[in-house]
């Protein structure tokens, strides 16, 4: 009978061992997913703002217009390729840049087809921003 306890109090103590480490693991892992906030800082969201009141001040002046860093030289080369677009974006829009690259492909190409034909790089920036508020 003490070795059939024994060996009960065993499975127990294993039992109790792995619930504790599914416990574990589920609140690290809600943890985690909790944290994703600290990422979106003042400073983000600031360049944010900036960049969408520059890209409607640009919209409002005139469509044709460019962005003061962005040249006409900029705009061809871009309008080449998907590639070139996006290192346009990356180089000299660096926060639409980020939320570009948080949409979906197909949700990227229709953005780079816009700007294709328009060729309006104040425009393709409130088409990002847009399409990342509605995601």
């Amino acid at each position: 009978m003490t070795i059939m306890t024994i060996c009960f109090n065993k499975i127990l103590f294993a039992r109790k061992k792995a619930q504790c480490l599914v416990f574990a693991f589920l609140y690290l892992s809600i943890a985690s997913l909790t944290h994703a906030d600290l990422y979106i800082t003042d400073d983000y969201l600031k360049g944010l703002d900036a960049e969408l009141k520059n890209a409607e001040k640009e919209q409002a002046t005139s469509n044709t217009t460019e962005n003061q860093k962005t040249t006409a030289a900029d705009i061809n080369k871009a309008v080449q390729s998907r590639f070139n677009f996006e290192n346009l974006l990356r180089t000299k829009h660096q926060t639409s840049f980020v939320l570009y690259t948080k949409l979906s492909t197909s949700d990227r190409i229709l953005i780079y087809e816009q700007f294709k034909s328009s060729k309006n790089i104040a425009q393709a920036k409130q088409t990002i921003i847009k399409k990342f508020e509605s995601r």
